[in-house]
């Protein structure tokens, strides 16, 4: 082979390790949004919490943290909002604030 065989030969597999690398990170964050949402709802409504023991992201809906065991209290979505239940009644998360408020009418989840 001559010289300009073997570069034309790297130049080739440069190109094809590229394209390798730009697919392969396209389906692999195809894969992730896939995942990680549930049919019927947005990418939002699968946000994650932190625990208020050990600060470690979870699920809002989850009623253990993964990540220390503490139990906490579990999210519960209904029409279109987080909801968690207290001692002195039902709260819903208000997205905009991040405060828990208290419904001023309208039916709790059940």
């Amino acid at each position: 082979m001559n010289v300009v065989g073997v570069s034309h030969l790297w130049l080739l597999l440069i190109y094809v390790l590229i394209f390798v690398l730009i697919v392969g990170g396209a389906v692999a964050v195809v894969l992730l949004v896939v995942r990680s949402s549930r049919p019927g709802q947005s990418l939002k409504l699968v946000d994650r919490r932190e625990c208020p023991a050990c600060r470690e992201w979870m699920r809002r809906d989850a009623s253990l943290c993964p990540h220390c065991r503490t139990p906490s209290e579990p999210w519960t979505f209904h029409n279109g909002r987080w909801w968690v239940q207290r001692a002195d009644g039902w709260h819903y998360l208000d997205e905009r604030s991040g405060a828990w408020q208290r419904p001023e009418q309208g039916a709790p989840p059940r």
